[in-house]
């Protein structure tokens, strides 16, 4: 239908009751009410109901034109709420583009306070849409970054764009990286892309990793120094504070610990081999990776016995020589049981062979260097004269 003409009383029936079924309908049509006696009141009733105009009988030739005129604002009306449900298609069609783009997207004010964000963001920063959007960008960063960040903003409002790396914090706490791509909308608007690059970070600290470790056998001057120089490089992977090198000798059937750095202070001491959890892994030659529920069954199971304070995590790795464990490379952690996760595990396990090597070496070094000062000594306090010449009988030795 395109109209309805409607007289305003008819026995039984009228315009106000078919007016009531008309707005609960929700129809969108021109309602003219044709009526042979109405006073002003019950016309601006009517109006107020939803009519859209109102026609004496006695003057019916104003009939034709109001039709006219209703059907015109009708197609306008049609024809803007069209344009509004395709802005409405276009706005949820943009919107469903962006929750799925694969970058986190958020769009901050010049003092960082964020307006919009995407469904990645939400996923990458472990926040709701509704947490981010009470936050501060600064708040998604570690307190030493936060410069950066302003810094960051600044060159965005004032150049029109900035591209860069920078670390950033989930709601658990733990660290992750992201590259940012920031343009400038308006005067007081930027739109930011985060892309998460944090496995490409790992990846490049794990190499930085094993190459520093291989340039530390070199490097360093003793033992000592190089078990130091392999805490700190670990430490800057993964999380590391109670950590510790044990070293097997076989002919001695003893396991010595010459390096320790521990929470709680603890000092794990030489002792011959046992059912330790440090043993359990140089008998097995694998990584062991479990919390205090595992580490009981092995006790409850007499695989292995406790020493010192039990941790809430524990996580060793054969340190191996032509695939023969000569030691271990342990961390551990007394409150959080969380702390390590798989990732953890493949780093250990991805530096623990450079450093069974840089070990090695360091330990082949010393032996020759050993052997050299003890064949020094020998010729030094022999009874006899011992002169070393060049082709040119030019004393060497």
């Amino acid at each position: 239908w395109q109209v309805i003409l409607c007289d305003y009383v008819i026995p039984g029936f009228g315009g106000m009751e078919a007016l009531k079924i008309y707005k609960e309908k929700k129809i969108d049509i021109p309602f003219i009410i044709i009526t042979g006696n109405i006073n002003d009141q019950l016309a601006v009733e009517a109006m107020h109901e939803g009519a859209h105009d109102y026609l004496m009988k006695d003057n019916l030739d104003r009939l034709a034109p109001v039709i006219k005129r209703e059907l015109l604002e009708f197609n306008i009306r049609e024809r803007a709420s069209k344009a509004e449900r395709n802005l409405v298609l276009s706005e949820n069609k943009f919107k469903n583009y962006i929750n799925h783009a694969p970058d986190a997207i958020f769009v901050t004010d010049s003092k960082g306070l964020i307006s919009e964000v995407n469904r990645t963001a939400c996923i990458m920063t472990g926040r709701t849409h509704l947490e981010l959007l009470e936050t501060q960008i600064f708040d998604l960063y570690a307190p030493k970054n936060k410069n950066i960040v302003a810094q960051q903003l600044r060159t965005t409002l004032e150049t029109g764009k900035y591209s860069g790396e920078t670390q950033y914090l989930k709601k658990d706490t733990t660290v992750g990286w992201w590259h940012i791509d920031a343009v400038k909308m308006t005067s007081n608007k930027m739109l930011l892309f985060f892309n998460d690059i944090t496995e490409r970070k790992q990846a490049e600290r794990l190499e930085k990793a094993v190459y520093d470790i291989s340039e530390a056998a070199h490097s360093t001057g003793s033992l000592k120094e190089l078990y130091f120089t392999v805490h700190n490089i670990v430490k800057s992977v993964m999380p590391s504070e109670s950590f510790f090198i044990a070293l097997y000798n076989k002919d001695l059937n003893i396991v010595t610990f010459p390096y320790n750095t521990d929470e709680r202070g603890r000092k794990p001491v030489q002792r011959e081999r046992g059912k330790g959890l440090t043993e359990y892994v140089l008998l097995s030659g694998k990584t062991f990776f479990g919390t205090q529920i595992e580490i009981n069954k092995l006790i409850d199971r007499n695989e292995v016995e406790q020493f010192g304070d039990s941790a809430k995590v524990w996580l060793g790795v054969p340190l191996k020589i032509n695939n023969v464990a000569i030691g271990v490379m342990a961390v551990q952690h007394y409150t959080n049981p969380n702390i390590y996760s798989n990732k953890d595990i493949k780093i250990m396990e991805y530096v623990s062979s450079q450093v069974a090597i840089a070990i090695e070496r360091k330990r082949s070094e010393i032996r020759i260097k050993e052997e050299k000062d003890r064949a020094k000594l020998y010729l030094d306090i022999a009874v006899v004269m011992l002169i070393a010449l060049d082709r040119n009988g030019k004393i060497i030795l």
